[in-house]
């Protein structure tokens, strides 16, 4: 896969749309979201579960069954086996997305933006 550089607000516009498309966590601020964004931040999948595995899994099975291998993921937190993961197959993996920053956990040779924070 290619290196492709990151727009800095980009991790911030994507939580941002989550927030406004996931309207069962809105009503009931007890549902879990997982969402797939292409890098022009256009949402292409959305689950919503009471689990959020579950919802992380459907999100999972979607991609693997349209083929999609996203440059960058977006979590809440950062697990170290997301980051392991995320290292392994050369995925740009933001988390910690608050409307101030993001921390980016970026595979090697990939262009960090100015201001993010780096773990």
């Amino acid at each position: 896969m290619p290196k492709i550089p990151l727009d800095p607000e980009l991790p911030l516009e994507l939580m941002a749309q989550l927030h406004q498309h996931a309207v069962r966590y809105a009503w009931t601020r007890g549902i879990h979201g997982a969402a797939l964004f292409d890098l022009s931040g256009q949402l292409l999948y959305l689950n919503e579960d009471i689990g959020r595995h579950n919802a992380v899994d459907r999100l999972a099975g979607y991609m693997l069954l349209e083929g999609v291998r996203p440059p960058v993921l977006l979590a809440v937190t950062a697990t170290a086996p997301a980051v392991s993961l995320a290292q392994r197959y050369g995925l740009a993996l933001a988390a910690y997305v608050r409307p101030t920053g993001y921390r980016l956990y970026a595979p090697g040779g990939m262009p960090v933006p100015e201001g993010v924070l780096r773990p």
